[in-house]
């Protein structure tokens, strides 16, 4: 059974990512990791913002956006922003029909996953620590 909190929806999804990763389903692995890294990042939210401003941020679907809000209650917190907006950019263009959509391929999942294992890795730092 999965818990029912952002951090082990997240957690089951990615195993389910690392099941099917080798398919050759790029557009939807891209918008896996970027769908998992939100979720891993709105964990820390919904541990450390008080109700009155975690309502907004949860809102948001922005990895940066919520990376910077993690970083003003935790300044230690460290990701590559870069990634971060291209991981939500992958989400929109790669799921979306508009002049933006585009065809993922294997290098381009390739990248998500990396950004996706940097967010695990430092949302799992901060969790054991």
């Amino acid at each position: 059974m999965i818990r029912n909190d952002y951090f082990h929806i997240a957690m089951n999804d990615l195993d389910y990512l690392n099941a099917v990763k080798d398919l050759p389903f790029y557009n939807q692995h891209c918008i896996s990791c970027q769908q998992i890294g939100e979720k891993l990042l709105k964990h820390i939210i919904y541990l450390t913002y008080s109700d009155v401003d975690k309502e907004k941020i949860l809102k948001t679907h922005s990895l940066r956006t919520i990376y910077r809000a993690i970083c003003k209650v935790i300044p230690s917190f460290n990701l590559p922003e870069e990634e971060l907006a291209n991981l939500t950019d992958y989400y929109f263009d790669a799921k979306y029909p508009g002049n933006d959509f585009f065809t993922a391929n294997e290098e381009d999942f390739l990248k998500c996953y990396s950004s996706l294992m940097k967010i695990v890795d430092e949302v799992n730092r901060v969790i054991n620590s």
